[in-house]
């Protein structure tokens, strides 16, 4: 029984080892090998509503979006986590900067490799920053 336990153990360890190796790859890509703290990406909104639309959750809409550009630089759905970032549960939001204007539209991301900031321009682009956390 305790070999069985210990071999448990041991598998559960190899496992969180593998996801954090996952999740370390796509951080290597996301800084291009750890050069760059932060980067920026785009893409066409017509691509996102393609997929699927979220009519006014915003918020979901942009998660989509990052992981719609993750997808096409290489990472996987399992790399990032968006409910975990590096103090505990992430917090996200949409705010309109300034009131009236929509397009003044920001979504703040958080996630368990860096934060994300995602706005649309007056086109079919929306676009991404990301930042790594220290």
């Amino acid at each position: 029984m305790k070999k069985l336990l210990f071999s448990a153990f041991l598998l559960s360890l190899l496992a969180q080892g593998s996801m954090g190796a996952d999740e370390g790859r796509c951080l290597e890509i996301l800084t291009q090998n750890h050069h760059e703290d932060s980067r920026s990406f785009s893409l066409s909104t017509d691509n996102i509503i393609e997929r699927r639309d979220f009519r006014n959750d915003h918020l979901a809409q942009s998660i989509l979006t990052i992981r719609m550009v993750l997808e096409e630089a290489g990472c996987h759905k399992k790399d990032i986590n968006f409910s975990k970032g590096p103090w505990g549960r992430s917090t996200s939001i949409c705010k309109v900067l300034i009131p009236g204007k929509a397009y003044s539209e920001v979504c703040y991301v958080e996630s368990s490799l860096g934060y994300f900031l995602v706005t649309n321009d007056f086109q079919n682009k929306t676009h991404i920053i990301f930042n790594r956390w220290d």
